[in-house]
C-alpha cells in the first residue's frame, strides 16, 4: 500500500508542476505579444502623423489653389463688367447729350464701341445670353452697322450743337459719322436693362432709369 501511496504523490506533484509550467509559459507568451503590440503601436504612430500630415497639407495647397484661382477670375469678371459699365456709359451720354458729351468725339465713341465688341466676343463664354442680347441690343440702338458694305457703323444720334460746343477743333468728316436718328425711348430701355444685366451678372441691382 504503501509504494502505491507513493506513486500517486508522485504523479500529482508532476501533474502539478505541469501545470505551473504552462501556466507560466502562457502568461509569459501573452506578455510577450502584449508588448510587441504596444511596440509596433509606437512604432506606426509616427508613420501614421507624418502620412496624415502629408494628405492634409496637400488637400490644403489644393483647396489654397482653387480659391486663388477663383479669387482671381472674380476679379477678372468685376473689372471686365466695370469696363463694359463706364464705357457704356460714355456711348448713352453722347447720344443723349449729357454728361461729359461736349468733350467726346465721334471717333472716340466709335472707338468705344470697337473695345466693348472685342471684350464681349473675347470672353464670350462668361457671359450668360441674356446679357449677352442686352448688350447686342443696346448696340443695335445705340448703333446703325452694316449701312454700307466696308462702311463703318454710324452713331444714332443728331448732329446738333456738337460742333459748337466740341472744345477743339472739329473735323466735318465727323459729321458723316452721325446718322441724325434719336431713339429715345428705344436706347433708354436698352441701356437700362444692360445695366440691369451687369448687376444681375454680379448679383448686385441697378436702379431703372424710366423716371428719367
Amino acid at each position: 500500500m504503501r509504494p502505491s501511496l507513493h506513486l500517486a504523490n508522485w504523479i500529482d506533484l508532476h501533474i502539478t508542476l505541469g501545470l505551473r509550467r504552462r501556466t507560466s509559459v502562457t502568461t509569459s507568451a501573452d506578455w510577450n505579444s502584449l508588448e510587441v503590440a504596444k511596440l509596433a503601436v509606437s512604432a506606426l504612430t509616427p508613420l501614421l502623423v507624418l502620412v496624415l500630415t502629408v494628405v492634409v497639407n496637400f488637400r490644403t495647397k489644393r483647396l489654397e489653389q482653387s480659391w486663388n484661382e477663383a479669387d482671381r477670375v472674380a476679379e477678372k469678371r468685376v473689372y471686365l463688367y466695370d469696363q463694359i459699365g463706364i464705357k457704356a456709359n460714355k456711348i448713352f451720354c453722347y447720344v443723349f447729350f449729357v454728361g461729359n458729351w461736349k468733350e467726346t468725339s465721334p471717333v472716340d465713341i466709335l472707338a468705344l464701341k470697337r473695345e466693348l465688341d472685342a471684350a464681349m466676343h473675347t470672353y464670350r463664354p462668361w457671359f450668360s445670353d441674356n446679357f449677352f442680347r442686352c448688350y447686342t441690343e443696346f448696340i443695335a440702338a445705340s448703333f446703325a452697322e452694316y449701312k454700307e458694305l466696308g462702311s463703318d457703323a454710324k452713331i444714332r444720334s443728331t448732329l446738333g450743337d456738337r460742333e459748337a460746343r466740341f472744345p477743339g477743333p472739329w473735323n466735318p468728316e465727323w459729321n458723316k459719322m452721325l446718322l441724325d436718328e434719336y431713339e429715345t425711348g428705344r436706347i433708354r430701355k436698352a441701356y437700362d436693362d444692360l445695366r440691369e444685366g451687369i448687376a444681375t451678372e454680379l448679383r448686385l441691382r441697378a436702379p431703372k432709369l424710366g423716371g428719367r
